[in-house]
């Protein structure tokens, strides 16, 4: 959850030099816009735009059932497919319960350790860089017990951060129908435009 490219980049540098046998791939696309959690995580969880699902855009609940939907429509057996969320690293409860069942062939896992750190930087960039790379570690083992575990892993984000200053918190009312503190969703126009 979280990681932008430039964080990618100083995580695979990580990778490369602890896992330096490691194949990587990477390719690149762009997040939903707004690039809100809600609405970018469950499109990656779905593998669908977010109009297929509007009565859930502001909340994740959903990505399992998402994720579970997903995967039977490709014949994957529903007892096959699992879903962890709040994992840091290889050593975490909730992905030991994910993987202990012994039908699980495939595994979404949502990893929230860069949102936290995101939203609790105080250093711009630079903390940012350097949290990432105290973090790499954790990251590794997560990685390191997939493979154990016989997986074949792929890494993706929801959305990036970039350091920012910010303006305040507009004073909407209830013009606003969600108030984030980065993205505000309008169902009207005219009150957007306001």
């Amino acid at each position: 959850d979280g990681l932008s490219l430039d964080q990618w980049l100083v995580l695979r540098n990580c990778v490369e030099q602890e896992r330096s046998h490691w194949r990587l791939e990477e390719s690149t696309v762009f997040a939903w816009v707004p690039s809100l959690t809600s609405i970018s995580r469950q499109s990656i969880f779905a593998a669908e735009p977010p109009l297929y699902f509007p009565d859930s855009l502001e909340t994740t609940y959903r990505e399992p059932k998402h994720w579970s939907r997903f995967w039977e429509d490709q014949d994957v057996n529903g007892d096959a497919v699992g879903y962890a969320k709040m994992v840091e690293s290889g050593k975490s409860e909730v992905l030991d319960t994910c993987l202990g069942n012994p039908h699980v062939a495939v595994v979404g896992i949502v990893v929230n350790k860069v949102d936290e750190i995101m939203h609790g930087e105080k250093q711009g960039t630079a903390g940012m860089h350097d949290a990432i790379r105290l973090w790499s570690d954790d990251a590794i083992s997560l990685i390191d017990r997939l493979f154990d575990e016989g997986f074949e892993v792929f890494m993706t984000a929801d959305h990036g951060n970039i350091a920012a200053d910010g303006i305040g918190t507009p004073s909407d009312g209830v013009l606003v129908e969600v108030a984030g503190k980065r993205a505000r969703i309008y169902d009207n126009p005219n009150f957007r435009a306001e």
